[in-house]
């Protein structure tokens, strides 16, 4: 039952794995907006529609060859990318290299630019202001910002397991724990200078495996931390499909500076 349970999940993992990437422009939106509105006058409060027009009016600003960052999420805030997910990244980004130039986002270069600018404490600032100052800093245009989440489940054989956790040598030397892990990694490529989001991927891995009782805690840990570098792996190759479609789509001249300046 526990085997069928993780093929289950495994399936549903696959569904997870995919990628969007947006080129829409919000100009443009904002005129069907004003359109639609001639014909039939929203009845909702004006002042939110103000605020929807002020979250609908950003452009794509994007141009390749750019300077893209990557940025790392741990428990809601900016931290360095473990090596074993950097490799994938590093991976991709080599492949990648008509697209620019990749860097890190570096949590120090975040807390020198919200202290330059008198931030007490950068620390609680929203996370992703925090990138988008750092970035701003390393002067990155668009920045991958990604998490990786991962969660475990545990059982034992009911009789096997009490009699062997009574003991000992069976705790030590007998496997009697069923791992289940499942990783998940989500990226989402946002512009540094008017947060406009310009794609999603995602990527999943699972992994099951049989431990003692003893040491199965660290073991659990490390190949929950294998299964989420498979994650960012898989998440990479929906990257490149999600780049590919955005040199593809976004405008390939330079923004004039005036234009720049007044978005």
């Amino acid at each position: 039952m526990f085997g069928q349970k993780l093929a289950v999940l495994a399936a549903c993992c696959l569904l997870v794995a995919c990628q969007s990437a947006t080129t829409t422009s919000g100009s443009a939106y904002l005129q069907r907006w004003a359109a639609a509105e001639a014909a039939a006058p929203a009845a909702a409060d004006p002042r939110f529609q103000d605020d929807l027009r002020a979250a609908a009016a950003v452009e794509p600003l994007l141009r390749f060859p750019a300077r893209l960052g990557v940025a790392r999420l741990l428990n809601g805030q900016l931290s360095p990318i473990p090596p074993g997910e950097g490799a994938h990244w590093l991976a991709l980004l080599q492949a990648e290299t008509d697209y620019g130039e990749f860097v890190e986002i570096s949590p120090l270069a975040a807390t020198f630019a919200a202290t330059d600018i008198g931030l007490v404490e950068p620390g609680r600032m929203d996370p992703i202001q925090r990138i988008r100052l750092g970035a701003a800093r390393q002067h990155v245009d668009a920045v991958f910002v990604y998490e990786v989440f991962t969660k475990s489940e545990r059982k034992g054989t009911p009789l096997l397991s009490n009699i062997l956790d009574a003991t000992i040598i069976g705790g030590l030397l007998v496997p009697n724990r069923q791992v289940g892990i499942e990783a998940f990694a989500q990226t989402a490529l946002i512009d540094v200078r008017n947060g406009y989001i310009y794609g999603q991927a995602r990527g999943s891995a699972d992994a099951a495996f049989i431990t003692t009782s003893a040491g199965g805690f660290d073991r659990t840990r490390r190949r929950a931390e294998d299964a989420g570098e498979l994650a960012v792996a898989e998440m990479s190759t929906e990257i490149e499909t999600m780049l590919a479609t955005l040199a593809r789509d976004l405008p390939q001249e330079d923004v004039p500076e005036a234009e720049l300046a007044a978005r």
